[in-house]
């Protein structure tokens, strides 16, 4: 009795997790402030918006934390068909995780922290903006392994499509929206779209683990 209900406890986080990763993620995303590429405009951008900006950046964070028992619950399901693409692709998820994380405490938190200086500290202190908004030395290495987070993403919805343990929308879901994500380069709003695209597809797994594994069996095509 107490494993079934340990076992329980574990189905419903990691279904409630796999639900509101992506959500939050998505939901940072779309209120995240303008980004520019001059620490001037960036900290003007800052003061002006600053609870957004803070508040975009901390549901950010919440949802990485969620990530982990997230990918959990997609490899549950690549335990047999696709495992090398459940394997690699959760190992990427992790490792992009704790380097996003490590991005987001630079670029969000630590740019909050010279926003709230006073103006002529701001002013002397445009070039290090610049320096965190446009990162190099440790800082690019930091910002461009956390791209392992998005190829992680996408190895598990090419095993979730070709393994065909969960239904195909759902994987093709999370494929279109690890493609829209990479655009959030570009544009905050397509990355925004791509990440609700993947609480769609990962949204729709994760309430099927709550439903269990009779109601998941039944949800597969034929």
């Amino acid at each position: 009795m107490e494993t079934a209900s340990t076992e329980s406890v574990k189905r419903v986080g990691i279904g409630l997790s796999m639900i509101l990763a992506w959500l939050l993620f998505a939901l940072g995303f779309a209120i995240h402030p303008t980004q520019s590429t001059s620490g001037t405009e960036q900290l003007r951008v800052i003061v002006a918006t600053s609870g957004r900006w803070d508040l975009a950046h901390i549901l950010i964070l919440v949802s990485l934390v969620l990530f982990i028992p997230a990918v959990l619950g997609v490899i549950g399901f690549l335990q047999q068909r696709g495992a090398w693409l459940g394997l690699i692709g959760s190992a990427f998820v992790v490792i992009g995780v704790v380097f996003l994380a490590a991005w987001v405490g630079a670029e969000g938190f630590a740019s909050s922290a010279l926003a709230n200086l006073s103006a002529n500290q701001q002013a002397a202190l445009a070039s290090a903006m610049h320096a965190i908004i446009v990162p190099r030395g440790a800082l690019s290495f930091v910002a461009t392994t956390s791209f392992l987070f998005i190829a992680g993403w996408l190895a598990l919805a090419i095993g979730l499509f070709a393994a065909r343990t969960v239904p195909r929308w759902m994987s093709v879901a999370m494929g279109v929206g690890v493609l829209l994500l990479i655009g959030s380069v570009l544009s905050l709003q397509i990355g925004a779209v791509g990440a609700a695209a993947l609480a769609v597809g990962v949204g729709g797994i994760g309430l099927q683990v709550l439903k269990g594994p009779h109601e998941m069996r039944e949800a597969m095509p034929v």
